[in-house]
Parts: structure tokens; sequence; C-alpha cells
């Protein structure tokens, strides 16, 4: 076969005649084995080599040109690609400094304002130390004082009386009670007499202001055990609620076998003198009792 018969072949015939040339068909001979490479065959594929290159020839596609060929390279368009995520990635890099930036600001601003806080809650800590220290004194000196005030008073608890009886009436039982139960014929200067309540049997606030007669009164107290009256000294509030506290520790000293005492606020166990502080009894070198 030459070419000017594979042309007109090729020609005549196009895309059918190459699907029926087609080389990739299997031929059998008359024994019944089968064959894949035969002069049928050989034939076959030499026309639709023919055949496709005259489809080639009559179809040539876009001419090619290596502007085109780079313009539609898959490389092109990745590097562009790259590209641009390269410059959208500078961009985002430059705004999160800057918003790095105005956070470091932020933080340093708040440090420093945490540090001024600091500094004045250390001063206010300081001050309100200082002023509970300069209270202490003060209600030291206050209860002092209150106690100079009231040093000159004697409280009798258990005095019969009548409710809501006045001053007048105090005075005169005072006064009958110091001459007749304590025994004593001299008179005593007494500068005031008064119930504490209304009630009948309230205790009796009486005022002497010598001091040797307020031991004279002490001293002959004893007395008055067996009408169930009983003298005190007016303690302030504070006091007060030491001594509930020191009398009933030294009930406990007692029922234990350990002899105490109770001298105005101060509690004498085996010769050391205990002290209220803060609900708590101790000693002067800061032990508990």
């Amino acid at each position: 076969m030459d070419d000017s018969m594979a042309l007109m072949i090729t020609g005549g015939l196009g895309l059918e005649g190459m699907r029926y040339f087609s080389p990739f068909s299997k031929s059998e001979v008359s024994d019944g084995d089968s064959v894949w490479f035969d002069r049928k065959y050989n034939l076959r594929r030499i026309i639709y080599i023919l055949l496709l290159i005259s489809v080639i020839e009559q179809n040539p596609g876009p001419k090619y040109t290596k502007q085109t060929t780079l313009d539609s390279s898959p490389d092109k368009n990745i590097r562009e690609l790259i590209v641009a995520l390269s410059d959208k990635m500078e961009d985002w890099h430059g705004k999160l400094e800057t918003k790095l930036s105005s956070v470091e600001q932020g933080i340093e601003k708040l440090d420093c304002r945490i540090q001024q806080l600091e500094t004045m809650m250390d001063n206010t800590a300081k001050s309100v130390s200082m002023n509970s220290e300069k209270i202490r004194e003060m209600d030291t000196r206050i209860e002092f004082l209150e106690m100079k005030m009231r040093e000159n008073n004697l409280i009798f608890h258990g005095v019969e009386g009548n409710e809501g009886e006045d001053p007048e009436e105090s005075y005169s039982t005072i006064k009958q009670i110091i001459a007749d139960k304590m025994q004593i014929p001299e008179k005593i200067n007494i500068l005031q007499c008064r119930r504490l309540s209304k009630r009948a049997r309230a205790p009796l606030l009486v005022s002497i202001p010598d001091h040797n007669e307020r031991i004279k009164l002490f001293k002959n107290a004893f007395k008055l055990r067996n009408f169930k009256i009983y003298i005190r000294k007016d303690y302030t509030l504070g006091i007060r609620e030491q001594r509930r506290i020191l009398i009933a520790k030294r009930k406990e000293l007692l029922t234990s076998g350990t002899f105490a005492k109770l001298r105005d606020n101060k509690l004498i166990a085996a010769g050391i003198k205990y002290q209220v502080v803060n609900r708590k009894i101790v000693s002067p070198n800061g032990a508990e009792l």
C-alpha cells in the first residue's frame, strides 16, 4: 500500500474508518485458537495510524507558541497564587504586629495601674493599722478616765426597795444599812445614791468621795452576807465583761485544786497576773492560761 492509497483511504473513511480499523480487536483462525498478532492485525495497525494522522492534520488545534504555553502553564497559576498569599500574609502580619503592639501598651498601662493600686492599698493598710492602734490607745485612755470617774462609786446588790423609788428613799435605805447592818457608827459622806433601774431590787449606786471611807465599807462588807447583800466596785462595761471571763476561769482553777483570786480585771494564779486580751486569758509574756 503506497501513500496515495493510504491518503485515499483515510480521507474517505474518517473517524468511522478509524473505529473499524482499530488494532484493538481480536481476530480468530479456523482452528479456534485466539491470536493477537497476525498479518490482518499488522495491516489494521498501519491503516489505523494513517487514519489517526489524517484526523490530526484535518484538526490541528491552536497554534503552538511559547507565550501560549507559559500563559496556560499551571506553574504560573501556582506562582501567582503564592505571590497573592504572600502579599496577604504580609498584610496580616503587619496588622497583627499593630494589634500586638497595642495590646502590649495596654498591658503596660494595666501593670502601672495595678502597681498604683497596690501602693494605695499598702498605704491604706498602713493607715488603717495606725488608726487601729490609735483607736486602741484612745479606748484604753477613755476606759482609764471612766474608771477614774467611777472609782468613787460602790454598787450595792440585793437591797430591798420599792419599784420606782426616788433618790431620797434610796439614800435613807443605805444610811440604815451602814449604821445597823454594817455597824459603822461614823457618818459616811454620801454624794449620790440612786437605783440603776426602776425595779424594786435594782442595784444601788452609792458615790463616796473619800477613799478611806470606801476602804472602811469594804472591810465591813462581810457583815452583809447574812442579809444577801453584796458590795462591788462600779466597773466599766468592758471590765465587767472581762471579769465574767475571769470568774469562770477562777471556778475551773479552784475545782482543779489551784488557788486563784480575782482583783479588778486581773486573775492571780500561782503568783502570775493574768488578764483578758481578745477574750483570751494571757500572762504578761503572752502565754495562755
